[in-house]
C-alpha cells in the first residue's frame, strides 16, 4: 500500500475497493503532558493543529507529528474546548465556571464569566453562537457573539452534559458524563434521546463523515452512532492499555477528549496513562484513530 497525492492506490495482492480497517496509532510527544490524574478536551483546528487540555491549569497545541507548545499553564479546570471562526482557541474552565479565548500566541481573554456552572464542552455554530455544556446545572448554555448567556435546554435529559457537537444542519449532540445517552438538540432546543450506549457514562462526542463518535472512559472505547441511532464500536476491546493496531483490536486507557482532523478522517482521542508521581500523572497517549478507507486502483476519489 502507498499513498499517491492523497490517493489510496492498491498494491499486488490487495484488490481496488477493499476497505482498509480502521486503525489506531499513538502520537510519539516530543515533551511530557502531566495531570492529576484526570482529562481535559481535545480539539483541532483547520490547520490540523492539536489542542490538548487536562482539567487542571494546562493547555497545549500539538502537531500531528508530536510537536507539542505549551499554550497556557494559568487555566483552572482547563475542560472542554472548541476552535472559533478566526482559528483562536475557546477553552472552558470548569472551575472557575468561564470560558476563555486563547490566541495563537497564547493570549488569553475572558469571554464568559457568569451564568456558567460547571462549564465543559464547547461546541460553535455558524453565526458564532457558543452551546455550552453546564455539568452542575444539568443544562446547556447559549453564548450570544455579544457575550449575552441565555439557557438554550435543561431537565430529565441531562445529568451532567458533558461533551456537545454540532452537525451542518445545526443540530446539536450532546452526551451525559452520568448517563449512557446522546441526545440530539434540535436548532430550537427541542431535546430526544438518539441512542444509548453501553455500561456507564459517556466522556465526549464528535460528529465527522456524517457520523458521530463518542469516546466512553468506561469502557475504553470509542463508539460510532449513526445519525439514525444506530451504534457500533469503532476503537478499543475494553482492556486498558495502549496496543496499537486495528482499531477494534487495540486497546485505550480511559479516552476522554475526541476531536476528528479537518478532512474527518481521523480522529485524536487523549488516554491517561502513567504512575502516580506526588500529586502528578502523565497524560497520554495522545491516540490517532484513522478511519476506514478504499483502496482505489488509481484516479478515482480519494479516501472516503
Amino acid at each position: 500500500m502507498f499513498s499517491v497525492a492523497g490517493f489510496q492506490l492498491a498494491t499486488p495482492g490487495q484488490a481496488a475497493g477493499q476497505a482498509l480497517p480502521d486503525s489506531v496509532t499513538t502520537i510519539t510527544l516530543d515533551q511530557p503532558l502531566t495531570s492529576w490524574g484526570r482529562l481535559g478536551g481535545v480539539t483541532v483546528d483547520r490547520l490540523g493543529l492539536i489542542y490538548v487540555s487536562n482539567l487542571h491549569d494546562s493547555v497545549w497545541r500539538i502537531t500531528p507529528d508530536g510537536e507539542v507548545t505549551t499554550l497556557s499553564t494559568g487555566m483552572y479546570g482547563s475542560s472542554g474546548n472548541a476552535i472559533d471562526s478566526r482559528g483562536n482557541l475557546l477553552q472552558s474552565n470548569f472551575f472557575a465556571n468561564t470560558i476563555v479565548r486563547v490566541g495563537r500566541d497564547g493570549d488569553v481573554t475572558t469571554v464568559v464569566n457568569e451564568g456558567l456552572s460547571g462549564p465543559v464542552g464547547i461546541a460553535v455554530d455558524g453565526q458564532e453562537n457558543i452551546f455550552v455544556c453546564n455539568c452542575t446545572s444539568n443544562s446547556i448554555e447559549k453564548v450570544s457573539p455579544d457575550g449575552t448567556v441565555q439557557r438554550f435546554a435543561s431537565g430529565e435529559w441531562f445529568s451532567c452534559p458533558n461533551g456537545i457537537t454540532i452537525d451542518p444542519t445545526g443540530n446539536l449532540y450532546v452526551v451525559n458524563f452520568n448517563t449512557d445517552d446522546v441526545i440530539r438538540l434540535d436548532p430550537d432546543g427541542e431535546a430526544s434521546v438518539l441512542a444509548t450506549l453501553p455500561l456507564g457514562g459517556n466522556a465526549h462526542i464528535v460528529f465527522a463523515r456524517n457520523n458521530l463518535y463518542v469516546s466512553k472512559i468506561t469502557t475504553n472505547r470509542v463508539y460510532r452512532v449513526t445519525l439514525t441511532g444506530d451504534v457500533s464500536v469503532v476503537a478499543g476491546t475494553g482492556a486498558v492499555g495502549l496496543d496499537d493496531g486495528v482499531a477494534i483490536e487495540a486497546t485505550l486507557a480511559r479516552p476522554n477528549g475526541i476531536a476528528a482532523s479537518p478532512g474527518g478522517d481521523v480522529l485524536y482521542v487523549n488516554n491517561l496513562v502513567g504512575e502516580w508521581r506526588g500529586q502528578t500523572r502523565t497524560i497520554l497517549a495522545l491516540r490517532r484513530i484513522k478511519l476506514m478507507t478504499l483502496v482505489l486502483s488509481g484516479g478515482g476519489r480519494g479516501p472516503l
